[in-house]
């Protein structure tokens, strides 16, 4: 609507050009700064959404990291414990193969007794994960991260070995 007062009042008198030339203007300055200043509000909104978000997602992450790393300690165990009770209850010569996967943080093993584990270094401090079983065993277990192949076999002995496979 300003366009076309500016339009038909073009021949009339320049003061009224100037006034209405300057009103477009202001207004598409004034257009100009609120466009900035939403824009400025959603930089701002974005910044600590992220501020917020950031510290939540590193902690779940950190969770979730740890978490898996209790699992597979944990599970490991158990499997070799198992596959040692089951290969002793089959009785001498009998061998069976696991497949485990260590973590990081293993700090040692121990193969020993009545009982398979390892110390981990969980939260900065070392923590003990053993599981007990029914022979008395004997090897032992490697510390790296990594996939391994673990022969579990009984001996003439009436022990249980257990090691990796070269």
């Amino acid at each position: 609507m300003i366009f076309k007062r500016f339009c038909v009042n073009f021949k009339g008198n320049k003061m009224r050009i100037k006034y209405i030339y300057a009103r477009v203007l202001r207004l598409s300055r004034g257009d100009a700064v609120r466009r900035g200043q939403a824009g400025i509000e959603y930089v701002i909104l974005v910044g600590l959404m992220l501020i917020f978000l950031i510290p939540i997602i590193h902690y779940a992450l950190n969770e979730a990291t740890l978490n898996v790393k209790i699992n597979q300690i944990d599970t490991t165990v158990r499997r070799i414990a198992k596959a040692s009770d089951a290969v002793f209850s089959l009785g001498r010569g009998a061998r069976e193969v696991v497949t485990v996967t260590l973590p990081h943080g293993i700090s040692t093993s121990k193969v020993n007794g009545h009982e398979i584990g390892f110390e981990v270094s969980l939260f900065g401090k070392i923590t003990d994960v053993y599981f007990p079983t029914k022979p008395q065993v004997i090897g032992s277990l490697p510390t790296d991260p990594g996939t391994y192949r673990i022969v579990v076999m009984m001996l003439e002995t009436n022990n249980v070995s257990i090691g990796k496979i070269m």
